[in-house]
């Protein structure tokens, strides 16, 4: 299995940062609640998990992420190919692929990408499906007593080779 692992540096660190602020203040200014299944953290904290990890992908992989800030998108790049890719993170890092049952195949990304780590820490690449094989294999699971369900595919049925060659 190949392995891609990324720390950022101070400066993607203030970005992810600003980027995750705007978010949170979009989504808070339209009372709109954090889909994620993780306990213990708030909004803001869960956005800046999210987009740091988007930043690492895209430093991983020379991609400018999707940095619109007027509402919930599902899409966080497009490759150069066309394929759209939803990134979803965990700071578990044994972690598996979750995405929220609101995102189904009529209304997600052409492939889910899946980041372990955190701002601190840093991320670790590690693989993508496609939409169509995810909604094939993933199941509706829910992860604690008091938490929404999800989907939830585990990691060993990602592709582990990176989903574009890097540059």
């Amino acid at each position: 299995m190949a392995t891609w692992y990324l720390e950022l540096n101070d400066f993607d660190k203030k970005c992810a940062k600003w980027y995750a602020q705007e978010l949170h203040n979009y989504a808070v200014s339209f009372d709109l609640n954090e889909k994620k299944v993780n306990h213990g953290k708030d909004g803001l904290e869960i956005h800046i998990e999210g987009a740091a990890a988007e930043w690492a992908f895209a430093k991983m992989f020379n991609l400018f992420p999707n940095t619109q800030i007027d509402g919930p998108n599902h899409v966080d790049f497009t490759l150069p190919n066309g394929m759209t890719v939803d990134v979803k993170s965990t700071d578990n890092f044994s972690g598996n692929l979750l995405v929220p049952l609101h995102i189904t195949s009529d209304n997600s990304a052409d492939a889910f990408v899946l980041m372990r780590g955190t701002l601190e820490k840093g991320f670790e690449y590690v693989g993508w499906i496609t939409r169509e094989g995810y909604y094939e294999k993933a199941t509706k699971r829910q992860m604690a007593d008091d938490m929404p369900f999800t989907w939830y595919l585990g990691a060993g049925h990602l592709n582990h080779e990176p989903i574009i060659k890097p540059t």
